[in-house]
């Protein structure tokens, strides 16, 4: 039988009221000591009931955990988040330079991304004075200042920085695999070889040690032996994607197109939106004539950035060859146009007018037009031409002069030619501009020989496309 002990004898009320009363007590005596406890630790639990809700108020970091977040960054490849976390860390511990150091190497190694990313090397110099400033003789700010320098051009006074470096701390790997570049850059290799391997003895598994020895031994045609350093250079650091850059390119010094391809489909992989990958995949399908999935390559790198100068310049190659001119102009005047309004910014801060970028910015640097309007309206023409000053790429200016050309377009292409020969062409790019013009001599009455400031070709050239490209 089931029994109601709530309602039976059995279950003695009386007492069971005093238990009941007890049990009130304890419970409001509790309570009261709860809220006291609350009261006493307001603060603390405020901080924990709004992180509950996500609002807490978090610690701001030090320059220590930011570096450690540039660190990861720079482990899995994100070299863009590694300086922004690096910066921080820099502008909070100035006098750090062991931060300095690596800000300044990760500004480095960002301007290995291609063209629109050059201004980074600039900075990192900035950086290096600044760490030197600080510690002129602490090793690291010294092999900062080498490998700045080597970046800008520098190459013969980045070297007695990398001896002093060297001097400072005779075991320490960077400082002579950067005095090891820094000699590759001034011609040196015997120099830079040998600094190169002291430096992979010193540290096996510095990445920059690998590399200086691959840069060395490519710099005498090893390239066997550059692409064993690049691969074990990338088993140190598999998401470094410069690395795959240029192992690629001595795998194209070996006619091993496939396997420079397959480095490109690599930081694809890692890096879906590479623009750069997409561009040597475009350069490396032409070379090998595959001229449709060369244009699909560079289509694509254009569609994911419509302001790099390389993929429109590669595009106009493929489409000339194609005997597509009207494509190859528009394309090239879209390098042109944005190389153009670079120059153009640069210009004016080199002479102190940096107020007026802006100007040029404020124009559609894709609209070849427009830019020349604005540069005229500053004052600036002619912006010198000089490729080793603004890194022109002389195609954009050459070839699509020819292209007007062939179009029996000399009102256009004579001066674009003209142009081209302002940048300092080799003798082969020469003759085919000579081409062009004396193209324009022949098949129109208002051009003649001596409007042609440099040697005549010997034979008259046909009325059909200048092969420029070597088949094959």
């Amino acid at each position: 039988m089931y029994i109601r002990r709530d309602k039976s004898n059995l279950h003695f009320g009386r007492q069971a009221r005093r238990r009941g009363g007890n049990t009130i007590f304890v419970i409001w005596l509790a309570m009261m000591l709860a809220i006291l406890v609350l009261i006493w630790r307001f603060e603390n639990v405020q901080s924990w009931v709004l992180a509950s809700v996500g609002d807490a108020p978090t610690a701001t970091p030090d320059a220590v955990t930011w570096a450690r977040l540039g660190e990861r960054a720079y482990l899995v490849g994100d070299i863009e988040k590694a300086i922004e976390y690096y910066g921080e860390a820099a502008r909070l511990a100035p006098n750090n330079i062991d931060i300095l150091f690596e800000y300044g190497r990760m500004l480095v190694y960002r301007s290995y991304a291609g063209r629109n990313y050059s201004f980074r090397v600039e900075e990192a110099l900035g950086v290096a004075e600044q760490a030197i400033d600080l510690a002129p003789d602490h090793p690291r700010a010294q092999a900062l200042m080498c490998l700045a320098l080597l970046e800008n051009g520098r190459s013969e006074e980045a070297i007695s920085y990398g001896l002093r470096a060297e001097q400072l701390a005779p075991d320490y790997a960077e400082a002579s695999a950067y005095l090891s570049m820094a000699y590759r850059g001034a011609g040196r290799p015997n120099q830079a070889f040998q600094k190169a391997d002291e430096a992979v003895v010193k540290d096996p598994n510095s990445l920059d040690a690998r590399r200086a020895l691959a840069l060395g031994l490519a710099f005498v045609g090893e390239f066997d032996a550059a692409v064993q350093q690049y691969e074990r250079a990338i088993q140190i650091h598999p998401r470094f994607d410069a690395l795959y850059f240029e192992l690629a390119l001595y795998y194209k010094a070996q006619d091993n197109y496939d396997a420079a391809i397959a480095a490109y489909d690599q930081v694809l992989v890692m890096e879906p939106e590479n623009v750069k990958a997409y561009t040597r995949k475009c350069e490396t399908y032409f070379t090998m004539r595959e001229d449709s999935l060369a244009q699909e390559a560079c289509e694509q790198a254009n569609q994911l950035d419509a302001y790099y100068p390389e993929a429109w310049r590669q595009l106009g190659m493929v489409q000339y060859t194609s005997r597509n001119y009207e494509g190859s102009i528009e394309s090239f005047e879209q390098c042109a146009s944005l190389q153009l309004s670079q120059a153009a910014q640069a210009a004016l801060e080199q002479i102190g007018r940096a107020d007026q970028v802006s100007m040029v910015q404020g124009v559609n640097s894709l609209d070849l037009e427009a830019v020349e309007d604005v540069i005229a309206q500053l004052g600036l023409q002619p912006i010198p031409l000089s490729p080793d000053q603004f890194g022109y790429e002389i195609e954009c200016w050459y070839i699509r002069g020819l292209s007007h050309a062939l179009l029996a377009r000399c009102d256009e292409a004579w001066p674009v030619l003209q142009e081209a020969l302002q940048m300092n062409p080799d003798e082969k790019i020469k003759g085919f501009i000579n081409q062009g013009l004396m193209s324009c001599v022949t098949y129109e009455d208002e051009y003649t020989v001596d409007q042609i400031p440099t040697p005549i070709p010997t034979e008259v050239p046909a009325a059909e496309p200048i092969d420029i490209f070597d088949a094959g």
